[in-house]
Formats: structure tokens, C-alpha cells, sequence
């Protein structure tokens, strides 16, 4: 039903230009629209009441055309044509909607009336995914039994459950195109609780930012952007690499506010960062939630795989589904993760006290995020970085590149080629453009109880990081 909304935006401009050239342009495009979506309603059910709202409607359209083809004007029966498409397109959203079970009864079943848009689809009932709440009603709509499908009328089963091999099934059965699975959508795109809280409150608050901060998770944790002069944003997430640490800043530097308040950008890096590549990673399906961002999976290998979800997705969106949908989703889940990631936080990390495996398991994970060696990988994140700096500079913006505070452990197991081959990159880069360097990889100023594990700062860490860095950066 995306084209009513298009017709009527096409009257509404073609009566703001009456008599005009204008005009006739939106008439036509109005006109088009019509033959589009009454070509689309063939094979739907012919209902009486919608067969005459058309009839009525083109016998005004054709009308007006005679009328503009006499005069060159339409005379004022624009009116009367926006009175017929209203009564019109009032019987195709009473008629044509879309019919829709869901499948699945869980927290997303109280707010589906927030996922799907009912101008699209009206919802038929509620499948039981567990077998314990057959008969029982949500929002006045009934639960019924799987079994109980084949007598209800209906065009697509939209599927919220957690019951992946009930999922699997009903799909088998009823096929790609009349199963839409939302929760598979979900999990793909909504798989960092992280990046999305940070992500939604970007949206919702006012951008007025002095300072944007990105960087992987050493940033994301290591800094309380609330504590540093200025108004900051921190758009560091866990496994972002350079690549999406421009993307994210050209983002939301796209948002006007950000562009006309904008002075100071904190590149955030770890001795490893320019061997790193997130879309070829062990972590490289995190694309999928930086793509609606984004538009890209940069270098992943799984491209096509991935966006093929994504399609599926567009086209979901497309025919029932409201415009915050994802934001609706993850609302009631959004409490419940900031525990989790607040709880951790508070955490403080002490070598002395981990067992002789715990501390064999954290060597093993420094050693990890070591074993890189991707020459390639290294020649293209120079460049990023360079475009990153020149970007910044072009709009005068301030450019910090930091490396973040890691503890004894986490040092000691660190190889240093990395930091020499950082150094040589970032001594050339100097040469070329203006910007400061700050390294706090061996601090002094930090010990094991700033960290709530070998690499990652708690929030007495964060406070005591975000101090310094107001009294070092030459504002």
C-alpha cells in the first residue's frame, strides 16, 4: 500500500501547483501510480465495494484529462479527485490488507502492534509456539493451535518465535514467500545489544556534539564521553575496525547538527588495529548490523548470503512492517542488556587472585588478538586512516589518535613489532597532516584495578582515562 501514500503526496503537490506545468507532471505521476496498483490488485478478491470506489475514481480521472486537454487548466475538480481517491484508498486498506499469524508467543508479542503497520496488515491470530497457551487471547486477538491454521485465512505467517526447528517446519510448508521470519532478521541485524542502545539513543538525541569518539572496544569501555570537555559522542564499538570507524563518522557527521557543532574527532587504535579487518574476521558477520548504517559489508566474503537477509528484509519492511520496527523490537530487551553491560563494568580485574587456568586463558586470548599478519589488510587501513585524517582536516576538525591503557599482563604478552610497525605508520602520516598522537598503552598512571579483565577498563578506569585525556589533548 506504499503507492496511496505516493498518490496522495502526488495530489497534494499537483493542487499546491494548480494550473501549472507543475501540476500536470503530478497529475501524471498520480495516474501512473493508479494503473500500477490496479494492475498489482489482479487475482485479489474482487470485492464490490472496492470494483466501484475504481470505477468512480477513473471516471473523475478521465474527467480532469478531458478538462486539461480543452483548457490547460483543471478547473478546481482537483477537489472532487482527492475526495474520490480518500473514499478510494479507505476501501483498499479495509480490503487489501495483507492477513498475518504470528507465530510465537514471547515479550515481542505485547508490542507486535509496533513492528507491523496495521495501514498494511491486520493480524488474524497468535500461532503457539510452546504448546501451553492454546485459547488464551493477547490484545484481544486469539492464540491458537498450530493444527489450527489450516482454517484461518490468511497470506503471510509472521514468525517471532524462539522455536527455530517449529520455524523450520512451518517454512518447509508454507514457503520463502509466505513465511516471514522476523526473529532470523532479528538475531542477523540486532546481534549487539552495544551497538544498538548506543545506536537508538544517537537517533534520539539532539546532536549538538562538540566531539566524536571511535575505536573498538577499548574505546567503547575505556572512555566516558560524559566526563570529557565538550559534548561528546562515543560511536567506538566491540570489533569495529578502521573501516567502520569512518563509516560511522561520516554517518553521522551526515546529520546537519553534528556537521555545524563538530570540532575534535578521537581515533581510538590498538597496536594491532592496522592487521585488522572486521568484515574478514572471526567476527565478520557484525556486518550485517553495521549495513543498514552503512550500505556496505566492505570486504566479506559472505556478501551475497548476507544480503539476501537484507532483501528479504526491505521487502518485509515493505509490505507490513512499521518504520521504527527495529527500534520497537529491542525496546524490551534494552533494560535488560544495559544490566548486563553496567554489572560488568563494575567488575576489577586482579592477576593476583585468578587461578592458574584463568590466567593461561587470558594469555591465550592476548595472543589471539596477536596473530595477525595481513600485509594487505595493513595497506589498506593506511589509506582509510589517511582519508580519516584528510576528511577531518578538510572540515577543520581536530583529529586525536589514541591508543588506550592495557594492564601488565596484557603488555607484557604483547609483540612488539606491532608497536613499531603503528609508530613507523603514524610517524609517516604525521609528516603528511597536523594531528595529535596520545599512547597509553604502559601508562603508569593506570593499575590492574582500573580493568574489569587484561585489556578492557571498568568504570573507575573510564573515569580516570577520560580525566587525562581532558588535561592532555590541546583543546
Amino acid at each position: 500500500m506504499n503507492n496511496l501514500k505516493l498518490m496522495d503526496n502526488c495530489l497534494l503537490a499537483a493542487k499546491e501547483n494548480e494550473n501549472t506545468d507543475a501540476s500536470k507532471e503530478h497529475l501524471n505521476e498520480f495516474i501512473d501510480l493508479f494503473l500500477i496498483t490496479n494492475k498489482s490488485m489482479n487475482g485479489c478478491p474482487d470485492f464490490e465495494e472496492v470494483r466501484e470506489g475504481t470505477e468512480r475514481l477513473s471516471s473523475v480521472l478521465v474527467e480532469i484529462v478531458e478538462i486539461y486537454n480543452e483548457s490547460n487548466q483543471t478547473s478546481g475538480s482537483l477537489e472532487k479527485l482527492q475526495n474520490e481517491f480518500k473514499i478510494w484508498a479507505e476501501l483498499l486498506n479495509k480490503h487489501m490488507k495483507y492477513k498475518i499469524l504470528v507465530l510465537g508467543v514471547n515479550h515481542l508479542s505485547l508490542c507486535v502492534d509496533r513492528l507491523i503497520d496495521r495501514n498494511k496488515a491486520d493480524i488474524v491470530a497468535f500461532i503457539d509456539d510452546g504448546g501451553d497457551n492454546s485459547g488464551k487471547y493477547i490484545n484481544k486477538l486469539e492464540i491458537i493451535d498450530l493444527n489450527d491454521i489450516a482454517h484461518k485465512t490468511f497470506d503471510y505467517v509472521f514468525s517471532i518465535s524462539t522455536n527455530d526447528h517449529l520455524a523450520s517446519n512451518l517454512k518447509r510448508i508454507l514457503g520463502d514467500e509466505r513465511f516471514l521470519d522476523y526473529h532470523l532478521l532479528k538475531t542477523l541485524i540486532l546481534s549487539s545489544p552495544e551497538f544498538y542502545i548506543k545506536h537508538f539513543d544517537f537517533l534520539s538525541n539532539e546532536k549538538n556534539y562538540t566531539g566524536i569518539l571511535t575505536g573498538l572496544s577499548y574505546v567503547q569501555k575505556g572512555v566516558n564521553e560524559k566526563l570529557l570537555r565538550g559534548n561528546f559522542v562515543n560511536l567506538a564499538n566491540p570489533g569495529q575496525d578502521l573501516f567502520y570507524d569512518f563509516e560511522m563518522f561520516k554517518y553521522a557527521y551526515s546529520h546537519k547538527e553534528v556537521r555545524e557543532n563538530l570540532q575534535h574527532a578521537v581515533i581510538g587504535l590498538s597496536y594491532y588495529s592496522f592487521h585488522y579487518d572486521l568484515s574478514k574476521s572471526t567476527n565478520e558477520a557484525r556486518v550485517n548490523y553495521y549495513y543498514p548504517i552503512t550500505n556496505t559489508m566492505h570486504n566479506n566474503e559472505r556478501t551475497d548470503q548476507y544480503l539476501y537477509y537484507h532483501h528479504m528484509l526491505e521487502k518485509v519492511e515493505d509490505a507490513i512492517l512499521q518504520q521504527d520496527h527495529f527500534s520497537a523490537a529491542f525496546e524490551p530487551e534494552k533494560d535488560y542488556f544495559q544490566k548486563i553491560i553496567s554489572d560488568g563494568y563494575s567488575v576489577e580485574y586482579d592477576c593476583q587472585k585468578q587461578t592458574y587456568e584463568e590466567i593461561v586463558e587470558g594469555i591465550k586470548s592476548i595472543k589471539r588478538d596477536f596473530n595477525k599478519n595481513y600485509p594487505i589488510t595493513v595497506a589498506e587501513n593506511k589509506e582509510i586512516l589517511r582519508g580519516y585524517l584528510e576528511f577531518l582536516l578538510t572540515n577543520s576538525i581536530k583529529p586525536i589518535i589514541m591508543i588506550c591503557p592495557v594492564t601488565k599482563l596484557y603488555q607484557s604478552f604483547t609483540p612488539m613489532a606491532f608497536k613499531h610497525e603503528l609508530y613507523q605508520i603514524i610517524n609517516k602520516l604525521s609528516s603528511e597532516h597536523h594531528f595529535q598522537f596520545l599512547d597509553y598503552y604502559s601508562s603508569d598512571e593506570f593499575d590492574d584495578s582500573d580493568f574489569y579483565d587484561p585489556s578492557h577498563m571498568n568504570y573507575k578506569g573510564a573515569e580516570k582515562l577520560s580525566n587525562i585525556l581532558n588535561r592532555d589533548i590541546v583543546w
